[in-house]
């Protein structure tokens, strides 16, 4: 079963999105920022990280960053609201990117073809 970590300051977006990928059948995990998520990470191993951008201590990019220099073949989707766009993601590391408000329906594609893409 694949294992998804999702990272995120606001709890009602984190249950939203775990039971959302419970329903789809993976095994998920969620912690509020950067740091918990690294050391998640460390102890479980992932296979996909989806964290969200805007967040305190943390944010997504330095996440992102981190988790590459740890294990540069982790994928990571990330989620923004900011109105910035993909390449910027892309080129700290990310292996996707979501905008806000989310389509569920969508994150399901890009996550499937994501986890596929690293069998």
């Amino acid at each position: 079963m694949k294992r998804i970590l999702v990272v995120g300051d606001h709890k009602e977006i984190r249950n939203l999105l775990s039971k959302y990928f419970l329903l789809n059948g993976y095994e998920v995990d969620t912690v509020e920022d950067g740091e918990t998520a690294m050391k998640k990470v460390k102890e479980k191993g992932y296979d996909l990280v989806v964290t969200d951008y805007m967040m305190p201590k943390m944010d997504g990019i330095e996440l992102i960053r981190r988790l590459k220099g740890y294990d540069p073949s982790l994928s990571i989707l990330i989620i923004s609201g900011s109105g910035v766009g993909e390449p910027f993601f892309r080129e700290a590391g990310a292996d996707a990117f979501l905008a806000k408000p989310l389509d569920l329906s969508s994150m399901k594609i890009l996550v499937e073809e994501i986890l596929n893409s690293k069998k």
